[in-house]
């Protein structure tokens, strides 16, 4: 038998984390069909990784909001505007959002799964290869 706690909210949640793996695919329920491909794909290999239900969660969190900033377009066509946006929008009470929060935001339009693919003016490729030009100039 699973055993169970109540969390901050007042919601019953499992110890074994079984709600936060239904809560994670009701996020994905959430995103529109053109991202929703590419982001169950990135958290299952982030959880593949080692990484926690909770965490996942987060991560699915900031990617819905990068989702609608985006609209229509695919991840990998994002322009530094949208960059930009994302990473200065206001919570959801209008309000400024903590530090760490844009810093997760700066880190989650790094990620080769989900980053827009912007020129990097001035500075070496990185080690994966992904700035270079594909003609390899």
């Amino acid at each position: 038998m699973t055993e169970a706690k109540r969390t901050r909210n007042g919601n019953e949640a499992t110890v074994d984390g079984r709600d936060e793996v239904a809560q994670l695919e009701r996020s994905l329920e959430r995103f529109p069909a053109r991202h929703k491909d590419e982001v169950r794909a990135y958290l299952e290999e982030r959880r593949a990784n080692g990484i926690k239900e909770g965490t996942l969660l987060l991560d699915a969190q900031v990617l819905r909001l990068w989702s609608s900033i985006l609209g229509e377009k695919d991840f990998r066509d994002a322009e530094k505007k949208d960059v930009i946006r994302f990473v200065n929008a206001k919570g959801l009470d209008g309000e400024a959002v903590a530090s760490s929060t844009v810093k997760l935001r700066k880190i989650t339009v790094r990620v080769p799964a989900v980053g827009p693919r912007l020129p990097q003016e001035g500075r070496p490729p990185s080690r994966g290869g992904v700035d270079r030009d594909p003609e390899g100039e």
